[in-house]
């Protein structure tokens, strides 16, 4: 028998994982091994981890014993990794415990543990915009069932007059079969507890004062300064603050109705939950909002502890409404390049009269049709206007905010296709002077449109054929702010489009790009090479017509991989991470951070102090040969059957975090 606690994040999870690693041997002792799994395999001596779902099972067909896995991790990951857990897991008996909290609780409450970690800088209604989609656990819950069966789920409400005993520590003892009479053994103590909204809104502005280069040395005094406030100056919960009546109703709706679907699937009675009446308010709270009492502790602190001094005088000011010190003009020494005409249109700001215009495009480069057709590539990968597409500028925007040294007014986008990330570029900065290019200007027309139907604000952003390669035309020291997502490995002298890229931007001026990483692609041509030799079974034989398209896609990795071939289609690199780092250094860039299996879409709403991003290579994978090259359906199932059970140890390397760069995001700063 095989328990999976998978969750849901900030609902409990850490609590139980607590009460079950300080309890273990009492587990054991009730007939439950207590184990780990996936990336906490090795987080505690303690306990007995596992990687990997067959290594798992491996050791449950041997021993027969009743396993206990814990890990919220297993709620969010995708579901094709559900289905491989499902297919190693075969044959053994499984129970999947679930538990969920109310929305409108689960929802700040997530927001709070994303501003405790200094990821989140946004007020709460905008990260809440952002999250709506990913709200509801019922998805997650079909997926699972469908995996494994209504009958082996079992999913309770976080809910005292829903749980066995009262509270989630007794409810899940009870599910496993630990005697009632144990629950003394096992501690009661409350863990990952959200801060107050006071403490919030101060780590809020702590962040936003400090920079993201000085977050990790500051953390541990803003989470000292955090402790000195009070959770709220009113009786009210925290949470009450942030949701407004609407959007409470809206999580409310949609949380009795995944009870009531969960209710129809497996015949278990909810307690509907009482909610507290949401606060009447304009807007989110913030920081200015603390009663001025409420802070009076961290102005003591500062009078004695002079190490403090500073940041609490940040604080202070910010929350008088005065100006804080401007430490990016500190560092450039140059105070006046942050000054800006408040009158200045666009096209005063980004000078283009020097080039021809045509049908509202200048022209910098002569223009290009796209090869394969600008709709068709839009149909496949730009998407007509779909939510992800702002999340991808919403990403490049929060990475260039989190790297500038400088206030961004103006922005310039190399190779904008089909508006990856243009819309969420413009969504986000509706007053920055934007520049949006690319060698089509079918392609510009066709963003144009997207912003049109959108209803964003384009006002001030000007549209412009350009190639990479011809980005020392534009006028020197213009941009705060030069976007690239996934194009510059079709520059061919990328090296000097990086010395004339940092001679466009201004002092302080940041560089984010988005490309694929060599060591990583390398990794799945072996992959690759494995399904093509003579190793692979005779009973998962591919088509000639799969086989020829894997090794067109094999052929093409290490091609791009060698640097001495001399490259003339459209893809003519393929990156190592050192390479860009030190042809940056060479540029004129002063500084280079990069995120590690992170596209740009990743970083909307993820935290950034983590340059070391988690993915799955077997889902990179999949999605790779299935969409890009187009394996076929019967192929593609084999190779599920056949390679990636193969890839299981090393996929979970790769969702711990610790795997080689697939793809990822680079932030230079001149």
């Amino acid at each position: 028998m095989i328990y999976l606690h998978i969750g849901r994040n900030k609902a409990g999870s850490t609590t139980l994982q607590n009460a079950f690693t300080d309890g273990h041997l009492e587990l054991r002792e009730a007939g439950v091994h207590y184990v780990n799994f996936g990336h906490l395999a090795h987080s505690d001596p303690r306990i007995e981890g596992f990687a990997t779902a067959p290594c798992l099972a491996a050791h449950v067909r041997k021993t027969q014993e009743t396993v206990l896995v814990s890990n919220e991790f297993m709620s969010a990951w995708d579901d094709a990794y559900t289905w491989a857990v499902a297919e190693a897991l075969a044959g053994l008996e499984v129970r999947v415990l679930v538990y969920l909290r109310d929305y409108t609780q689960w929802l700040p409450s997530l927001y709070a543990e994303a501003v405790k970690t200094g990821s989140e800088t946004r007020d709460f209604d905008v990260y809440a915009d952002a999250m709506t989609p990913r709200v509801s656990a019922w998805p997650m819950l079909e997926t699972w069932a469908a995996a494994f069966g209504w009958s082996n789920l079992r999913v309770r409400a976080l809910d005292t007059r829903s749980l066995e005993g009262g509270d989630i520590l007794s409810d899940a003892l009870h599910a496993l079969g630990v005697p009632a009479e144990w629950r003394g053994r096992f501690g009661s103590r409350q863990s990952n507890a959200s801060p107050g909204w006071i403490a919030l809104e101060m780590i809020r502005a702590a962040r936003r004062s400090i920079g993201q280069e000085a977050w990790d040395g500051y953390a541990p005094a803003v989470v000292r300064l955090a402790e000195l406030l009070p959770s709220s100056p009113t009786p009210a919960q925290p949470e009450a603050g942030y949701l407004e009546p609407e959007r409470a109703r809206r999580l409310a709706d949609a949380y009795d109705l995944d009870l009531t679907n969960i209710q129809r699937c497996t015949g278990v009675e909810f307690t509907f939950p009482r909610r507290l009446k949401p606060i009447t308010r304009r807007r989110p709270p913030c920081w200015r909002d603390v009663p001025q009492h409420a802070i009076e502790p961290l102005i003591h602190l500062a009078a004695s502890d002079p190490s403090m001094a500073d940041l609490v005088d940040h604080l202070v000011a910010d929350h008088r409404g005065g100006a804080r010190p401007a430490r990016s003009a500190e560092r450039l020494g140059d105070e006046t390049a942050f000054d800006y005409p408040a009158d200045m249109s666009a096209q005063d700001l980004i000078d283009l009269s020097a080039f021809g215009m045509e049908d509202g495009v200048r022209l910098i480069s002569p223009p290009q049709r796209f090869d394969g057709g600008e709709e068709t590539y839009d149909l496949h990968i730009g998407g007509a206007l779909r939510t992800d597409l702002l999340q991808g500028g919403r990403g490049a925007w929060r990475l260039a905010l989190n790297h500038a040294g400088r206030p961004i007014e103006t922005l310039l986008e190399i190779g904008a296709g089909g508006g990856t990330c243009s819309l969420g570029l413009v969504g986000l900065a509706p007053g920055v002077a934007s520049l949006l290019t690319d060698p089509s200007p079918t392609f510009l027309h066709l963003i144009q449109r997207k912003l049109q139907i959108a209803g964003l604000d384009a006002a001030r952003t000007q549209y412009a054929t350009l190639t990479g390669e011809d980005i020392g035309r534009l006028p020197k020291a213009c941009f705060d702010v030069i976007v690239i997502a996934s194009a510059m490995h079709h520059i061919a002298d990328w090296r000097t489009f990086l010395v004339e890229a940092a001679a466009a931007l201004r002092p302080g001026g940041v560089l984010v790009a988005q490309e694929p990483c060599r060591e990583g692609n390398l990794m799945m041509a072996m992959a690759i090479d494995v399904a093509l030799s003579e190793l692979w079974p005779r009973s998962l034989r591919l088509s000639v017509m799969d086989v020829a398209k894997l090794e067109r896609c094999r052929d093409s990795i290490y091609f791009l991989a060698d640097s001495a071939a001399e490259k003339i289609g459209e893809d003519k690199h393929s990156f190592l991470v050192n390479q860009i780092i030190d042809a940056a250094d060479a540029a004129g860039f002063t500084h280079s951070t990069f995120y590690s299996n992170s596209h740009f879409a990743d970083l909307a709403h993820a935290e950034q102090l983590n340059t070391q991003g988690r993915c799955s290579l077997m889902q990179y994978l999949d999605s790779f040969l299935a969409q890009h090259h187009q394996i076929s359906p019967n192929g593609m199932a084999k190779l599920r059957r056949g390679l990636f059970p193969i890839l299981h140890r090393l996929d979970a390397t790769f969702l711990a975090g610790d795997g080689a760069p697939l793809l990822g995001c680079i932030a230079l700063r001149k």
